[in-house]
């Protein structure tokens, strides 16, 4: 029998990167240039704790990839990897307190929803 949740994150990461996707190209920082690397951009909503009791919120933009299209020669997203978009727009891999340089869309880890910030 097959499982029933773990066919619905397949169809839903075939559907975002089938719709709602573009190409970058992915770098180690100063390695090679991985280009055609499929995946769609999201934001990750985040909040520190500030002095008396305040708050900082903000939000880290995020591209989520699946696991397959990421590539393999490079192994996870690490910090300072850098992505391009066609456009021209970098942006540089950065860890997100608590859960690193990216983190999985969902238990069965089929996609990196690797955090970004961009390079100006």
């Amino acid at each position: 029998m097959s499982n029933l949740l773990q066919t619905g994150a397949a169809f839903l990461a075939a559907q975002l990167e089938a719709y709602a996707s573009e190409t970058v190209s992915v770098q180690r920082a100063g390695g090679t240039v991985y280009t055609g690397v499929v995946g769609s951009f999201g934001k990750t909503n985040t909040e520190v704790d500030g002095q008396n009791g305040s708050y900082v919120r903000s939000h880290i933009i995020d591209f989520i990839v699946s696991v397959e299209n990421y590539p393999s020669a490079l192994g996870t997203p690490q910090a300072d990897d850098l992505l391009t978009r066609t456009t021209g727009a970098k942006f540089k891999v950065c860890e997100v307190t608590g859960e690193g340089e990216f983190r999985y869309t969902d238990a069965f880890r089929t996609q990196y929803r690797i955090h970004l910030e961009e390079v100006f």
